[in-house]
């Protein structure tokens, strides 16, 4: 009966751990993809017209 109420209990810490983790890079991934979205053509525009004499 302790070691289920301990696995549990330690479950529950891996879980409220892992979780906001997860959050993080989900909220960091969509930030870069939505950076990236506004950024890329910029950059390449900046490109084409250092290129461009």
């Amino acid at each position: 009966m302790s070691i289920t109420k301990n696995f549990r209990k330690s479950f529950i810490i891996i879980i409220t751990s892992i979780i906001p983790v997860i959050i993080c890079s989900i909220i960091i991934f969509h930030f870069v993809v939505q950076f990236n979205q506004f950024t890329f053509p910029f950059i390449l525009g900046i490109l084409i017209s250092i290129n461009i004499p």
